[in-house]
């Protein structure tokens, strides 16, 4: 599985909820092999337990934003130049 996931080392990524519990899993595993992480989500709060518990803020950049709302999205992508999205 290691191979597989060799393909993100060194790689933007962008992780859309990446503040949720699955997005922070996707996110810390993306990290530990060598990816650059981009996440963009709703703003953290308490909720957001399991990704504050990670600490992953320190390790990526974190945005908060809609991913509804088109402009902040697209200032997203093109400030970054994500190589994946999830």
């Amino acid at each position: 599985m290691y191979n597989f996931l060799s393909i993100f080392k060194n790689k933007k990524i962008l992780i859309t909820g990446h503040t949720g519990f699955k997005g922070s899993w996707l996110t810390l595993l993306l990290n530990k092999i060598g990816a650059e992480v981009i996440g963009f989500s709703k703003p953290i709060d308490d909720s957001n337990k399991h990704f504050n518990l990670l600490s992953l803020d320190n390790d990526i950049v974190s945005i908060e934003g809609d991913i509804r709302n088109e402009n902040e999205l697209n200032a997203v992508f093109n400030k970054y130049k994500p190589e994946f999205v999830f």
